[in-house]
């Protein structure tokens, strides 16, 4: 099955070439699909979702001592480390047993962290997947045109993306590296089976801040039992943030999110009920716990509500994308801050007019730009996907949960907009500060011209004579001349301008 599928994707790379991404990742030609990928599965029964069950598959490619499946249940002495060889047969066990429902089940909800090449092989033959959601999900860097193609979000118009039974949410996750000087690489990678780039940005008050490229994706679709199936693909939020490839040389950092991340959505409980439930342990958690929780675990904590217009017989890609879609929205607030934060910081460089903006904080300056400009195309893709929200879904509002969701995501898309016009001015009064600063110098010069053209053309005449030369008997002279001629010129160059000024009085 892995085979068929990478060979199918690699045939249809002739006809799209944004998929080069995917066919990388299923030949994996970094080898760096060395990390076990984690799963959570909620069922749905008797309408409403049940607790989730976790699994935890390994890659055959594992350098590290560790089991090759590890289930949440006990496993005999035997199977704790399997060989090589059973590896592959073994986690194809696994992902049947994650596949498979019982025929009581309505539908289940699939939670896939760090998915890595075996296991999109294995879900994309299975349910037919389009090989473009794995593509926009795994490949969202734009590389230099003329070295690859561009990746599929930006290579297809936004109307290719617009009612398929999947949906890629990308955004921007701001984490915070720590104190200190200022790193010399620009580009950090997540140490996970999927690269994700991370951009260092400036450093605002000596603490190290950077940009994560993250996407979670959506996909529902059926099993042969036409059961509904919804599998939902995150990041690895827990994996270190290295400078290469893994190795003695590479520096790691964690991933924490600055001032520990976008603020929850979820309302909290009243004080009533948290404080008859502080006497006694809960059985599960009552919230989504704390920013440092991974994204799949905090996913799986909101989903013990059911989201708005969540039909469990057969749930819309909208109901099942609530969740993930407030996360998203939430990581996107907490960019645009970022952004409001960075145009302040270059504005006080910008006004300074001792220093000014020197060619390093411009490098740093101009990207901004253009990260405007990508950011506003991922967020016309969440727009244009909260858009297609159903319009009487049985039993709730749908189209007030949709006019919420639209009105966070036009209101994030007008502040970056508006930073991004606030660069662009800046960029031409940057120009404009350069262009004051060559001519303070140049009036500088003009001061020492005035000095010594009077000083050189009394030299010059004078010199004509012996008896006027150094130390002779008539160099006073040159001074008796020289120093009120060159008052003269000054005077002069102070009053003519003004003549034109009395005139008009």
């Amino acid at each position: 099955m892995d085979g068929s599928f990478a060979r199918y994707v690699k045939e249809q790379q002739s006809r799209n070439p944004c998929l080069q991404g995917l066919v990388e990742f299923l030949t994996d030609v970094n080898g760096r699909q060395i990390y076990p990928v984690h799963f959570l599965s909620l069922d749905c029964s008797l309408n409403k979702l049940e607790s989730p069950r976790q699994w935890r598959l390994h890659s055959s490619n594992e350098k590290r001592r560790s089991p090759g499946v590890v289930q949440s249940r006990p496993l005999p002495e035997s199977k704790l480390f399997p060989s090589p060889a059973s590896r592959e047969s073994s986690s194809q066990t696994v992902l049947q047993e994650i596949t498979t429902l019982p025929p009581e089940k309505q539908g289940r909800i699939i939670l896939v962290e760090n998915i890595d090449r075996y296991t999109v092989s294995y879900l994309g033959a299975l349910y037919d997947i389009n090989p473009l959601c794995f593509g926009t999900h795994i490949d969202n860097v734009f590389h230099k045109l003329e070295d690859r193609p561009p990746p599929p979000v930006f290579a297809n118009s936004p109307s290719r993306f617009c009612r398929q039974d999947w949906v890629n949410l990308h955004y921007q996750r701001v984490l915070d590296l720590g104190e200190g000087p200022d790193l010399k690489v620009r580009t950090l990678y997540f140490d996970s089976n999927i690269t994700r780039t991370v951009k260092i940005l400036a450093p605002l008050s000596a603490r190290r801040i950077a940009l994560a490229r993250s996407c979670c994706s959506v996909i529902k679709t059926r099993n042969a039992a036409n059961q509904w199936i919804c599998i939902i693909l995150v990041d690895a939020t827990k994996a270190d943030v290295v400078s290469g490839i893994t190795g003695s040389n590479s520096v790691a950092y964690k991933q924490v999110p600055l001032q520990g991340g976008p603020e929850d959505f979820i309302d909290p409980p009243p004080f009533s009920v948290w404080n008859a439930s502080s006497a006694q342990e809960p059985k599960r958690p009552t919230s989504s716990g704390s920013a440092f929780d991974p994204l799949i675990k905090k996913l799986a904590d909101y989903l013990e509500v059911l989201p708005p217009a969540f039909d469990a017989s057969d749930p819309s890609l909208h109901s099942l994308a609530f969740y993930p879609l407030r996360v998203v929205i939430s990581e996107w607030m907490y960019y645009s801050l970022l952004l409001s934060r960075y145009v302040q910081y270059y504005e006080s460089t910008l006004i300074s007019m001792k220093s000014g903006l020197g060619e390093t904080e411009l490098r740093k300056l101009l990207p901004w730009r253009r990260r405007c400009i990508r950011s506003q195309q991922r967020l016309e893709l969440l727009r244009r996907f909260i858009l297609g929200y159903p319009d009487n879904p049985p039993g709730v509002h749908a189209n007030d949960v949709r006019d919420h969701l639209l009105d966070d995501v036009e209101n994030i898309t007008k502040q970056i907009t508006y930073w991004a016009s606030f660069l662009d001015s800046m960029v031409s009064l940057l120009d404009t500060h350069k262009s004051l600063i060559e001519a303070q110098d140049v009036r500088r010069l003009t001061y020492l011209v005035f000095v010594f053209v009077p000083l050189s053309l009394v030299a010059s005449v004078f010199s004509m004579s012996d008896r006027m030369l150094p130390w002779n008997s008539h160099f006073w002279l040159y001074f008796a001349v020289a120093i009120p001629f060159t008052v003269l010129t000054m005077t002069l160059s102070i009053i003519i301008p003004k003549i034109p000024d009395v005139w008009k009085l």
